[in-house]
């Protein structure tokens, strides 16, 4: 049977780094907060009826892959991403308070993950929170624009108080990798709008469908009339 986790080459040299370096404190605390912040994203995954494919685990956090497609309702989407961040959060609450070194190691280490993870850079939780906020406010395809905007100015603000340059350059090249893609994320969102038929509270009416929303139910302009996205979209795809 085929194991669902996966460990990337950059967190094994980031704990043999540790390891060497005698922090071995350091590896089992970060283990600890990690595995707790994963937890967090599990549970609400497993709330929601989510599958889980595959858990990466990389130098500053996890990566889970599931079943979860570009329509998750925003929030779902809000809660999965900000679960870890709260998790994480109540370990000052469940851990006391001390003058252990382990403590502030703890301390150091949960504060520090939880910072980074609230960074809107793409693929941080905080990406996803504040993705998950926009699109109830503007079309998909102006989310995505702006988040990618933000995220490449959080990470330069990142790289500039940090100045880690292994972390700058591998979440650089996600990035410029995920703008690359976006034609593609795109119509993978209108192929999921055509396929999966969702309820939606509320209405609006765009001019095409480069500007429908993915939280509200759209009717596309097409001549003088306004027509539903499902008829548009069925005219996309199948072309009649």
């Amino acid at each position: 049977m085929k194991s669902i986790f996966n460990i990337h080459y950059s967190f094994i040299l980031f704990v043999l780094l540790l390891l060497f370096s005698g922090y071995i404190n350091y590896v089992c605390i970060f283990f600890y907060i990690l595995f707790v912040h994963e937890i967090g994203h599990i549970f609400f995954i497993k709330i929601f009826h989510y599958k889980i494919k595959r858990i990466s685990l990389f130098p500053l956090g996890g990566n889970i892959e599931t079943n979860i497609g570009i329509l998750i309702p925003s929030r779902q989407l809000f809660l999965i991403s900000i679960a870890g961040i709260l998790f994480q959060s109540f370990l000052f609450f469940l851990i006391p308070e001390s003058s252990s070194v382990n403590y502030q190691v703890f301390k150091m280490l949960n504060l520090s993950l939880i910072l980074y993870n609230s960074i809107p850079i793409y693929p941080a939780d905080g990406y996803k929170i504040l993705l998950s906020l926009f699109e109830n406010i503007f079309s998909y395809k102006t989310t995505i624009l702006l988040m990618n905007t933000i995220s490449f100015l959080a990470l330069f603000l990142f790289f500039y108080y940090t100045k880690s340059v292994l972390l700058f350059v591998f979440l650089y090249m996600m990035n410029v990798r995920a703008v690359f893609y976006f034609p593609y994320y795109f119509h993978q969102f209108l192929l999921e709008r055509y396929l999966y038929k969702n309820n939606y509270k509320s209405k609006v009416k765009v001019k095409s469908l480069k500007g429908i929303y993915k939280s509200k139910e759209n009717y596309i302009k097409c001549g003088e009339e306004y027509q539903h996205e499902n008829i548009v979209l069925r005219h996309y795809f199948e072309g009649n």
